[in-house]
């Protein structure tokens, strides 16, 4: 877990809400331009509420708020646009240095995977968590 200051921690918890607004407020543009598209209306429910399970589990509605989960949500809001690198004025050089970081190094892609659902890579990352927070005993 990547140590997270208490300014950046106040900061994040402050600002979540109104990006949580921002994502909420693209969907129910989208889910509207959906609705007044060409198309026969039952067409337009059910991928309505395809779209609706789907968006209701990400980070920009709703999001797992704490400390260690805090890049995580951070690099989850910038890969899905709901925010910019603008929108992290404020918070620490630290946070900055460490973001642009693990952006640099990886390729950052985020799929959310129902745990514990004998899904072998899900499975594989369990294992290495496991095994790493044993180091920590």
């Amino acid at each position: 877990m990547l140590p997270v200051n208490e300014s950046d921690w106040k900061l994040f918890r402050k600002r979540l809400p109104e990006w949580q607004e921002r994502c909420m407020e693209q969907l129910a543009e989208s889910y509207a331009a959906l609705l007044a598209g060409p198309g026969k209306a039952s067409d337009k429910f059910w991928e309505l509420e395809k779209r609706l399970r789907k968006d209701k589990k990400r980070v920009g509605v709703v999001a797992d708020v704490s400390r260690s989960e805090m890049y995580y949500n951070l690099l989850y809001l910038l890969d899905d646009k709901t925010i910019t690198l603008e929108d992290l004025a404020g918070f620490s050089p630290d946070l900055w240095e460490r973001l642009l970081a693990l952006c640099e190094r990886h390729t950052v892609r985020l799929h959310w995977v129902k745990g514990h659902a004998d899904n072998p890579h899900n499975n594989r990352c369990d294992e290495l968590a496991v095994a790493e927070s044993r180091k920590y005993k």
